[in-house]
């Protein structure tokens, strides 16, 4: 059994930012117009797992971008697909970010129910 983890170097003088991931939901960039997507980072094995490598992606990201490392406990449950929750954040952490003062935390503290339905977050 391993760990996940996602790895990021970010140069803020460049805007780039360096990352791979083992086994760990990839990252998402919340833009400053409110757009959120996943980065495509190659999946590679969990820490501890051995044998393959990782690989790692550079990119770019908007001045007044946002690059939101979650645990994947925020997206993962045994009732639902991975999808699922993903989803869910993508449609809170804008809406967060776009209020005074707003920032990711406050999205995923009021947007991640108690209890995890089956059909909705």
């Amino acid at each position: 059994m391993g760990a996940t983890c996602v790895y990021a170097v970010y140069d803020p003088v460049s805007r780039s930012c360096t990352m791979a991931r083992a086994g760990h939901p990839p990252p998402a960039v919340v833009t400053p117009d409110g757009e959120v997507r996943f980065l495509d980072l190659p999946a590679g094995p969990p820490l501890g797992v051995g044998g393959l490598p990782f690989e790692s992606v550079e990119v770019e990201l908007a001045e007044g971008s946002v690059l939101a490392l979650y645990t994947d406990g925020l997206v993962e449950a045994a009732d639902r697909d991975i999808e699922v929750g993903l989803a869910c954040c993508a449609g809170r952490w804008p809406t967060s970010r776009a209020r005074p003062g707003g920032d990711l935390r406050t999205g995923g503290a009021h947007g991640v129910p108690a209890a995890r339905p089956t059909t909705s977050c």
